[in-house]
């Protein structure tokens, strides 16, 4: 009697094991399309137990539910989501930079490229005052030679404000990672008390509660570079540069952002003076972009308006207009910011100086002076001409651009790679999944055949 009495526990125990590795299938199908899932597969054991003849079989139980990783695959799908968050922030300034000076080289052009950007401004203005030079009588050609300034000047100022603007967009976005940052740290130290709380009560992985950690772990390395170590509690600790963001269920750490005295923001960690050195991620990236590509771009920029600004005004500060005056600038300002014609001289074409004798009005010697200068090396811009010194810029933005496309290009196959690494070994199969069910639905059926069986007997001794 004893005998059939195990084997009917050996059945019962075997209907609970594949009714929970059903369960444990039935799950990963359901999950098949959800981000950052890991596979879950049951683990089963044989149980067994004493007797005099020693020990017996007495089926078998599931004893936890594991998760399917590569832990050293998912550790380096952290590290590159750093490495593509600053690319990519990179990626959208540089592109936001070269739409905002509105420029492209085309050779074939007289400018040198082929929208009406500060180049097309610069041989505007200087075929229109090469025209004046023909006819320096002429109030309505020096009305259309001002216009062309005028014209100049306001691509100068619009291609400031707009680099200016790329620039406040990234200190925006710069504000908004950090609050992101710190919703993020919130995040997994609630997450981290979940896990160290179910896992003290039950031998076996909170697995959902760590498929959702390693997803907001995974956010959060795309916003700043961290390293994260696993304590004995299944608690992560969460380390920016050395220092812990992040202890078990505590957060020990915020970042936010300050001014070091230029406008330009930077990040810290709550509480220090100094600003946080930073490796990766698209906070990194921001800043890196801001100060350096935009910072050099804008410094060009001004450094070719300033230039300009220096070499018209000395020679025509010398010159006489139509009226006799002489001694004024053609230009105002000190850099693209601020670059405007002489009001003086747009109240008063006549004012513009086209002589370089006084007395002489149809005298053309200072307009030709000018003109000259399109074609003159300026040792400003070491020692190249305004148009060249512009078509270099933007060479070199082009570039920078080009250079962090083939970085995100890179990337991308980098992060398809681990991607396909991390779902070989915890993707879910569905028709791998649908064999494991086949398979475990064979198992329950021949448990539940096995009680049957065993009942029948029980009922034949019975009726002995």
């Amino acid at each position: 009697m004893a005998g059939l009495f195990d084997t009917l526990g050996i059945g019962a125990r075997s209907l609970t094991t594949y009714r929970k590795a059903i369960d444990v299938a039935g799950h990963n199908l359901a999950n098949v399309n959800t981000d950052g899932y890991t596979r879950q597969r049951l683990t089963i054991e044989a149980t067994t137990t004493g007797s005099d003849m020693g020990q017996i079989g007495s089926g078998s139980e599931g004893v936890s539910i594991q998760r399917l990783q590569n832990v050293f695959i998912d550790k380096q799908i952290q590290v590159e989501n750093s490495v593509s968050g600053s690319i990519e922030v990179k990626q959208d300034a540089l592109q936001q930079a070269l739409n905002a000076l509105n420029e492209s080289l085309n050779r074939n052009s007289d400018s040198g490229t082929s929208t009406p950007g500060i180049s097309q401004g610069l041989s505007d203005f200087f075929n229109a005052l090469n025209s004046l030079s023909t006819t320096p009588l002429s109030v309505p050609d020096r009305t259309v030679a001002l216009q062309k300034a005028v014209e100049l000047t306001t691509r100068f100022n619009q291609t400031d404000t707009r680099i200016a603007a790329v620039e406040s967009g990234i200190n925006d976005r710069l504000q908004s990672d950090v609050g992101k940052v710190n919703t993020i740290l919130s995040d997994i130290a609630t997450l981290n008390k979940k896990i160290s709380a179910n896992e003290s009560f039950v031998d076996s992985p909170a697995n959902d509660l760590r498929d959702a950690r390693e997803d907001k772990i995974n956010q959060l390395a795309s916003l700043i570079k961290i390293d994260t170590v696993e304590n004995q509690n299944g608690a992560s600790n969460i380390i920016v540069n050395g220092r812990t963001l992040v202890d078990g269920a505590n957060v020990t750490g915020q970042l936010e952002t300050f001014d070091p005295g230029n406008g330009k923001p930077l990040v810290r960690i709550t509480g220090d003076t100094a600003a946080l050195a930073l490796t990766g991620g698209s906070i990194e990236g921001a800043i890196s972009v801001r100060d350096n590509e935009l910072a050099t771009l804008r410094t060009q920029i001004n450094d070719v308006a300033s230039a300009l600004i220096s070499s018209v005004n000395q020679i025509h500060s010398t010159g006489f207009g139509l009226d006799g005056s002489t001694g004024l600038n053609f230009f105002t300002g000190s850099n693209a910011a601020d670059i405007k014609v002489n009001p003086d001289l747009l109240a008063d074409p006549r004012k513009l100086a086209a002589s370089g004798i006084n007395g002489t009005a149809g005298d053309n010697t200072v307009l030709v002076r000018i003109v000259q200068l399109q074609n003159a090396p300026v040792a400003a811009l070491n020692g190249v001409t305004f148009s060249d010194r512009q078509a270099q810029i933007i060479a070199s933005l082009g570039q920078q651009l080009a250079s962090a496309n083939q970085d995100a290009s890179d990337q991308e196959t980098i992060q398809q790679y681990l991607s396909a690494q991390r779902d070989s070994v915890s993707g879910v199969s569905i028709d791998e999944e649908m064999t494991n069910l086949v398979m475990f639905q064979k198992a329950f059926q021949a448990s539940a055949k096995l009680i049957s069986m065993t009942d029948e007997m029980l009922a034949t001794i019975i009726q002995m």
